[in-house]
């Protein structure tokens, strides 16, 4: 069987063991393909572009965005965590090529993300635990599946 559909799967680099169960929890439903970012698939220097040149955004049929809270922040005095800048920017970038419909960010817990969401699909996963990545819950299994 073909899969047709080609969902990006991003992360933060300290995050890559979890966008891993994301992953797979894509490649299990009929005709997706989760496509994730490693240092093979762009080609330096020319973001969001794919391997032979070919647009990155005309390939995937959608996103899936890991915000982890991986950057410490203080804001009028109090600390917060953050996802790192490239995957803010990715989600902007791919949410204006492909559609607020077609990019979903999982937030982990303790991860800020934007207070004003309108149109942001956002799936609450679990707490993120560094060094111990492990499989998702059932209700964001699901959730990725919709």
């Amino acid at each position: 069987m073909t899969k047709d559909r080609k969902i990006f799967v991003g992360s933060s680099t300290e995050a890559l063991a979890e966008a891993a169960f994301i992953a797979n929890v894509i490649e299990k439903q009929t005709g997706m393909e989760a496509v994730g970012w490693n240092r093979d698939a762009f080609a330096v220097g020319r973001t969001h572009c794919w391997r032979q040149s070919r647009d990155f955004h005309s390939i995937i049929t959608g996103a899936v965005l890991l915000a982890t809270p991986d950057v410490s922040c203080k804001r009028d005095g109090k600390w917060f965590s953050a996802p790192v800048a490239n995957v803010v920017f990715e989600y902007g970038y791919l949410a204006a090529r492909l559609t607020r419909e077609r990019v979903a960010i999982c937030r982990f817990k303790e991860a800020e993300v934007p207070s004003d969401r309108g149109g942001m699909k956002v799936i609450h996963v679990k707490e993120y635990l560094k060094q111990n990545a492990s499989a998702l819950p059932r209700n964001a299994e699901e959730a990725l599946s919709a």
